[in-house]
C-alpha cells in the first residue's frame, strides 16, 4: 500500500512532499470525529477510537493487497470515462471468522480518464481491449501481473494509444473515483469514503466524504423530523417525495422489464440518489435498514405509486428489501438470503466483505456480478459504439498584440476563427464564430506564450437562431494567467462565461459538438487545435 500511496503523492499537484504516513494519519484522525459537514449541514457520525488508535507506520506494512477489479461495467456512457480500476488490500492480522474484530480493508477505485474523450464513449475501446488481452490464451500469470502492474503504476500503450497509469492523484477526486474503507476493529461494522486533497499546508490527504448511494435511512420515516434542524427537515421531505416519484420505479425494473432470469434481475436493480440525501457513513445495524425504519404511513405511499405504475407486484416489503441491496450495508451483509424478487434472493457476501484476506471472493461475486461484468466487457469489444463524427481541422497559429494595462484583466485580444457549414441531411444551418475574446491578467505584465485547454461548446442544432450554448472546461489547471472565455456569433449574441486558470504551454483543444435537440444524440464535432501567441504590445 506504501507504493500506492506513494503514487498518489508524486502525481498531485506541486508542492512539500508529504510523508505516506501523513496521509493515512489524516485518515484516521478522522475516526476522532463525531460529526461531518455535507451540503451546509452537519450530520453525526460514530466516533471511532480503536481505528483512531492504529499507528499509521504499523498500519500500512499490516495493509497487504488481496485483490484488484477490472470495474469496466462502470464506465459512462457517454465516454465521460472508461470505469473503474481497483486495489483491495486487507489488514494483515489473524482472523479466526469473518465476524473478527480487528479486521479492515481499504479499497483505492481510480476512475479512468477517457484516453480518446473526442470519439465518446468508442474512445475507451483501447482500454476493454487492454483487460481483455489478459485472458488470450498462452499468457502466463508472470506477465499479466507485469501487465497489469504498469497499466495501474506507469502507464501502457495499446494499439498506439498512450493510456496513463491508473494510480494517479486526481482520480480519486472531484467526479472520479474515491478510496473506501471497510472497518471493523470495533463494533458495529461501517463502510467509509475519501477522497484525495490538500490541506492548508499542502499536504496531501484522504478527506471524508459522503458514501455514495447511501441515503440516510432515517429520512424515510416522517416521525423522525422532530428531531431534526429546519434544513434536514426540507432535505428528508425532498428525499421522501424523490423516492415515491423515481425510486420506486427505479427499484420496479425487474418487472417493467420482463426479466426472468436470475443474474438479470439481480443486475438490474439500481437507484440514483443525490449526493445531497448520502450519509456519511453506512453501518451494519437496524438504523440502516430500510424495512426496519419505514413506518406504515410510507409503506402505503410505495404501494399507491407501485399500482399507479401497474407494475405486477405491489409489496412495499420488495421495494425497501431492494433499496437495501444498493447502499454498502446492504449490499455487505443486511441483504444477504433476502427475498428481493419472487423466488429469488439476494446472493450471500463473506460476512461484511466480498473479498477476504485471503483474496476469497463471495458467492455473490463468483455467481452474479463477475458473469455480467465479463458480459458487458465482451459485449463492448465485440460491437464498439459508433465513433463520433469529427472534422478535425489543421493546427492555426494566431499571433495577437495585447497591451498591458493594469491586473484587473481590463485588455482583451481578438481572433476571428471560421468553420465551414454543417451539413445534416436537408438542413444547412450556418454558424461563423467572429471572435473569441480573451481578457489577460498578468501581474508583472511581461511578454508570455499562452495556451488554452479544453474549452467545450455544446450546440444545439434547431435553436441555432436562439442562445443555446453552454460552456464548460475539462480540467481547469492553476497557473500564472487568467482567461475570460467569450464566444460570439455573427449575430453578436455571447455565450454564458466563466473564468479559468491555465498554466503555460498546456495543449490548446477547442471542441464544437453538434447535438440532436430531439434525441440529445451527438451529431457532428468539429475540433479545433490552436496554438495562441500572445505579445505584449510596445508603444
Amino acid at each position: 500500500m506504501h507504493k500506492t500511496i506513494q503514487h498518489i503523492i508524486n502525481s498531485a499537484p506541486p508542492g512539500p512532499q508529504t510523508p505516506v504516513d501523513t496521509v493515512v494519519k489524516s485518515m484516521l484522525s478522522s475516526f476522532l470525529e463525531s460529526e461531518q459537514e455535507h451540503h451546509g449541514m452537519l450530520l453525526d457520525k460514530e466516533r471511532r477510537d480503536a481505528e483512531a488508535s492504529l499507528n499509521p507506520d504499523l498500519f500500512i506494512d499490516e495493509m497487504k493487497p488481496v485483490a484488484i477489479f477490472n470495474r469496466f461495467d462502470l464506465a459512462d456512457s457517454n465516454g465521460k470515462n472508461c470505469g473503474e480500476y481497483r486495489i483491495v488490500y486487507a489488514r494483515d492480522v489473524p482472523v479466526p471468522d469473518n465476524r473478527s474484530l480487528g479486521r479492515f480493508t481499504m479499497i483505492f477505485e481510480a476512475t479512468y480518464p477517457n484516453p480518446i474523450p473526442e470519439e465518446g464513449s468508442r474512445g475507451c475501446l483501447p482500454v476493454a481491449k487492454f483487460w481483455d488481452s489478459l485472458t488470450r490464451p498462452g499468457i502466463v500469470d508472470l506477465h499479466r501481473e507485469w501487465s497489469i502492474w504498469q497499466f495501474l503504476y506507469q502507464g501502457i500503450t495499446q494499439d498506439g494509444i498512450d493510456l496513463p497509469p491508473a494510480i494517479n492523484f486526481h482520480h480519486y477526486q472531484g467526479d472520479m473515483g474515491q478510496i473506501r474503507v471497510n472497518m471493523f476493529v470495533q463494533e458495529d461494522w461501517q463502510l467509509r469514503e475519501f477522497r484525495t486533497g490538500m490541506d492548508d499546508n499542502l499536504d496531501i490527504i484522504f478527506s471524508p466524504v459522503s458514501v455514495k448511494t447511501n441515503p440516510v435511512i432515517q429520512y424515510l420515516n416522517e416521525a423522525n423530523d422532530n428531531g431534526m434542524t429546519t434544513d434536514q427537515q426540507l432535505i428528508a421531505k425532498e428525499f421522501r417525495d424523490d423516492f415515491i416519484n423515481k425510486g420506486v420505479r427505479a427499484l420496479s425494473n425487474p418487472e417493467f422489464d420482463g426479466l426472468v432470469n436470475e443474474i438479470d434481475i439481480l443486475n438490474s436493480l439500481e437507484i440514483f440518489v443525490e449526493d445531497k440525501f448520502n450519509n456519511v457513513q453506512s453501518a451494519v445495524n437496524a438504523s440502516s435498514d430500510a424495512t426496519k425504519v419505514v413506518s406504515n404511513a410510507f409503506r402505503e405511499r410505495i404501494r399507491s405509486k407501485i399500482n399507479g405504475l401497474g407494475s405486477t407486484t405491489d409489496d412495499p416489503a420488495l421495494i425497501l428489501e431492494r433499496l437495501n441491496t444498493q447502499t454498502c450495508a446492504g449490499c455487505h451483509e443486511l441483504s444477504n438470503e433476502k427475498r428481493v424478487f419472487k423466488q429469488f434472493v439476494w446472493p450471500k457476501s463473506l460476512g461484511f466483505v466480498h473479498v477476504n484476506e485471503q483474496g476469497d471472493l463471495s458467492e455473490a461475486l463468483l455467481g452474479t456480478f463477475l458473469p455480467r461484468r465479463v458480459q458487458i466487457l465482451e459485449d463492448f469489444i465485440c460491437d464498439p459504439p459508433l465513433p463520433v463524427m469529427t472534422v478535425k481541422k489543421e493546427q492555426k497559429k494566431v499571433v495577437v498584440d495585447s497591451e498591458f494595462i493594469s491586473p484587473m484583466g481590463n485588455d482583451q485580444v481578438v481572433f476571428n476563427i471560421e468553420d465551414p457549414d454543417i451539413q445534416l441531411g436537408k438542413s444547412k444551418p450556418t454558424r461563423k464564430w467572429k471572435g473569441l475574446r480573451l481578457p489577460v491578467v498578468d501581474q508583472d505584465g511581461k511578454r508570455h506564450r499562452m495556451i488554452l485547454r479544453g474549452a467545450k461548446l455544446i450546440h444545439t442544432i434547431n435553436s441555432l437562431k436562439q442562445k443555446p450554448m453552454d460552456l464548460s472546461v475539462k480540467n481547469p489547471l492553476n497557473g500564472k494567467a487568467q482567461f475570460l472565455l467569450i464566444f460570439r456569433r455573427n449575430d453578436n449574441k455571447h455565450l454564458p462565461s466563466g473564468t479559468y486558470r491555465l498554466a503555460e504551454g498546456d495543449d490548446a483543444t477547442i471542441d464544437v459538438i453538434a447535438k440532436s435537440a430531439k434525441t440529445g444524440q451527438v451529431i457532428e464535432m468539429l475540433k479545433y487545435k490552436l496554438n495562441i501567441q500572445i505579445e505584449r504590445k510596445n508603444k
